[in-house]
């Protein structure tokens, strides 16, 4: 024999219906502190010479926007 599920009150719909509320709106924050952060942050990763600069790479050569740091791959 299967068991028997009561229905759901209506009150648990209204939590339910105010948690995804809720969900949705810290998904939208989040999503636009995620384009904030992008926005602000260098192509590239933190160097490990200085800890203070970014290092990117092009033509073959990584360099650092801070300290002399260089090399080439």
């Amino acid at each position: 024999m299967k068991p028997i599920q009561p229905p759901a009150p209506a009150e648990d719909d209204e939590q339910l219906r105010a948690a995804l509320a809720r969900i949705d709106q810290l998904e939208r924050r989040i999503a636009k502190l995620e384009r904030r952060v992008v926005a602000t942050t260098p192509n590239g990763w933190e160097c490990t010479a200085c800890r203070r600069g970014w290092v990117t790479a092009r033509d073959g050569v990584i360099t650092c926007n801070r300290c002399s740091y260089r090399r080439r791959v």
